[in-house]
């Protein structure tokens, strides 16, 4: 190229627009970087977050929907648990456990309640890898749930321990002496006319999801009696502690004793009297030993009885499962506790095995089937269904004293 040619291709260029212009693929990266920075920095300073969520808030959070920072400790991170428990009190459920959000994912649907038994099933399908030291059985899905474990009273003196359904030794504490069959056999007229069917003794609760406990003063008195004195007529014994019994004998037979002695009767008389219709109560064909047992307390002092009623051991058969009987109430009782009616022992446990209940309910998508996930029957966080036990024990002990 000779000089005067390179002269003037060089006074092209300097008259070339395009040769001062950045490449387009310059442009394109820069505008690329401006759009990013943008969007990065309006969360910041905007008041508008509609722009940048991650999807609608769910119904639960409705009401601190345009709160963020109530959630989110900072731009474009996960919730911290710290944030989930300031507002919502529960239980771990376990050291393995993973974040709130991992099972309730906000900005994802309407419920954060999760339904699929696949959460549950991610670490109890390998549960014996996860924690060496469980005594659980792996459990991927219903169809591989192992036996019903029930709390149950085993061994002599009895103690509380955690068995399978069928196992041999399982047995009801509650100390009665009872009979299904012979309740059920009790002809009509004697009741009323209406002949004893489970419903007789067995009542829903307020919210009829659980059955109330069996009370004295409901569902027996009306059948026996606790008159002791046949002198006494329309006086009956309190169903509590034998202690207070005996008090309301001896004020009973006091009050007796003076209306008809002219008001001089010796206190060793009505102790005397009050100790004699005490005994025809607690020892053999008395109307307490007809159900209870009863121990001697002979060295009991003057104001206290002489007897002691083992107070009927009271145990949550599940207390880590829920189970509704309002949504089983069109079930006959004996369809899901068989050979109740033949049941001839209070300490029988004449509870549906899991056989049972797969007559019924099995895993989502199986056809002429109950769809149950793990939720159905379980409660992830263990807060509530420890607090629902203690509560139904406590409840149990003091109706059967009424």
């Amino acid at each position: 190229m000779t000089a005067s040619a390179r002269t003037r291709s060089e006074l092209e260029q300097r008259l070339d627009v395009q040769h001062y212009l950045p490449r387009l693929r310059t442009v394109a990266l820069g505008v690329a970087l401006i759009a990013a920075v943008a969007l990065w920095a309006w969360p910041m300073v905007g008041s508008d977050s509609g722009s940048w969520t991650g999807g609608p808030v769910s119904n639960h959070h409705r009401l601190i929907e345009r709160d963020c920072a109530r959630c989110h400790a900072g731009s474009f991170g996960g919730v911290p648990d710290v944030q989930c428990t300031a507002c919502h009190a529960v239980a771990a459920h376990a050291q393995l456990a993973s974040r709130c959000a991992s099972c309730h994912r906000e900005h994802h649907d309407d419920d954060l309640l999760p339904r699929s038994s696949s959460l549950c099933a991610a670490c109890h399908a390998r549960i014996a890898e996860l924690a060496p030291s469980t005594a659980q059985a792996a459990v991927a899905d219903f169809a591989s749930h192992p036996e019903f474990a029930v709390r149950a009273w085993v061994g002599n003196p009895p103690a509380l321990r955690r068995m399978r359904i069928g196992e041999p030794g399982i047995r009801d504490g509650s100390g009665l002496k009872f009979s299904h069959a012979g309740h059920l056999a009790v002809p009509a007229e004697v009741n009323g006319g209406a002949p004893l069917a489970c419903a007789s003794c067995h009542e829903a609760s307020g919210d009829s999801k659980d059955l109330r406990p069996v009370a004295f003063s409901r569902h027996c008195a009306r059948c026996h009696s606790l008159a002791f004195d046949a002198r006494i007529g329309g006086a009956s014994a309190p169903h509590a502690d034998a202690d207070r019994v005996f008090s309301a004998i001896r004020a009973e037979v006091a009050r007796y004793d003076l209306r008809n002695g002219g008001g001089l009767v010796a206190t060793e008389v009505i102790d005397g009297e009050s100790r004699d219709d005490e005994s025809g109560l607690f020892t053999e064909g008395g109307a307490c030993v007809m159900c209870h047992d009863v121990e001697a307390r002979p060295d009991a002092g003057p104001e206290a009885s002489r007897f002691r009623v083992r107070d009927p051991a009271h145990a949550r058969w599940l207390p880590a499962a829920t189970f509704e009987h309002r949504v089983h109430r069109l079930t006959p009782c004996e369809q899901c506790h068989r050979g109740i009616e033949d049941s001839r022992s209070a300490a029988a446990v004449v509870l549906p095995s899991i056989a049972v209940c797969r007559g019924c309910h099995a895993d989502r998508g199986t056809p002429g089937k109950v769809a149950s996930p793990c939720l159905e029957c379980h409660a992830y966080h263990p807060a509530a269904s420890a607090a629902s036990a203690a509560s139904a024990a406590s409840t149990a002990a003091a109706a059967s004293r009424r």
